[in-house]
């Protein structure tokens, strides 16, 4: 199907304004009803078109395993409310800054710590998956 909504869209919103702007509701003896009925109209038809959204996001098993984390987001996990604490204020947003900020001042031995957690996460990520892999195999097969 054809994807009319941002055209739709877009006129609803060239129509609505053009006629305001240049008063050609009054010219063409329009009242304020009929435009009314011509804008409801307008938004009766977006809705009913087809908007796609792209790729469909394929959805996750609830039982496949999470990912294993980075160094850096094992950082983020123990410094967050450090960080949060010093600054109450903050934004979220304003607390990742000051946690990248701080990622890249952080040394090669300082990330040592936060590498060996990315690791040992890793190892378990990867058992975990081949566990889910082999019983989803398994129940494809019965």
């Amino acid at each position: 199907m054809t994807d009319y909504g941002s055209f739709v869209s877009a006129a609803e919103d060239f129509v609505e304004e053009r006629l305001r702007s240049l008063g050609l509701e009054e010219s063409m003896g329009w009242n304020d009803e009929e435009l009314q009925a011509l804008l409801d109209a307008n938004k009766i038809l977006r809705k009913k078109c087809v908007y796609s959204g792209g790729k469909k996001k394929k959805r996750r098993d609830p039982n496949e395993p999470k990912r294993a984390s980075s160094a850096y987001i094992w950082f983020s996990k123990e410094n967050r409310e450090r960080v949060k604490k010093e600054n109450p204020d903050i934004t979220s947003q304003d607390i990742m800054k000051k946690l990248g900020e701080e990622w890249r001042k952080l040394t090669d031995k300082g990330k040592k710590k936060y590498a060996a957690l990315a690791a040992k996460d890793d190892v378990r990520y990867k058992k975990d998956k081949a566990a889910y892999d082999k019983t989803k195999e398994e129940a494809a097969s019965a």
